[in-house]
């Protein structure tokens, strides 16, 4: 017999939409950590979400050389905002 369990929350989620690809792991009840895998670029981010917008917002790490500029952490903060909704 198969059994159900109630209230249980799923803790990895993978999105795969166009060519890129968002991993993100739940750490407690607020805190992610997300792998995102764009054509050429790999980042890892740690970020908060309050009220599903995020709250705190960090780059851990990335794979390739890049110039990380502001407005390319806004940008990359503003695609994992749109691809959460």
């Amino acid at each position: 017999m198969q059994q159900i369990q109630l209230f249980q929350k799923e803790k990895n989620i993978e999105i795969k939409k166009w060519n890129i690809l968002l991993k993100i792991e739940n750490l407690n009840e607020n805190n992610y950590i997300a792998n995102l895998e764009l054509p050429s670029w790999k980042f890892i981010i740690k970020y908060s979400l309050i009220y599903k917008k995020i709250d705190s917002f960090e780059v851990i790490d990335y794979v390739w050389y890049i110039y990380l500029s502001i407005n390319m952490i806004k940008n990359i903060k503003k695609l994992l905002q749109a691809i959460i909704k």
